[in-house]
């Protein structure tokens, strides 16, 4: 348990980290590699038997916005 509290501690400072560079590709990047934790966060539960959905509820929403600071949607790059 302390060390599943650590690995947020860190992925919530390395957040607010990015945010304060205001850089977005780098909060982008930060933000699914805080989902791709929570998916194996998820994983490691499901394979003990409960507890997967705390998890893997919010990780599809951490990667969805992460693939928005990456700009990915812009219409700018789709015109082209």
């Amino acid at each position: 348990m302390v060390v599943c509290g650590a690995r947020h501690a860190f992925m919530g400072v390395a957040l607010f980290s990015a945010l304060f560079s205001l850089h977005s590709k780098t909060v982008g990047r930060v933000m699914i590699a805080t989902s791709a934790v929570a998916y194996a966060d998820g994983f490691v539960w499901w394979t003990h038997g409960r507890g997967e959905w705390n998890h893997w509820r919010y990780a599809p929403v951490l990667a969805v916005i992460g693939t928005l600071f990456l700009d990915l949607f812009d219409r700018r790059y789709i015109m082209k």
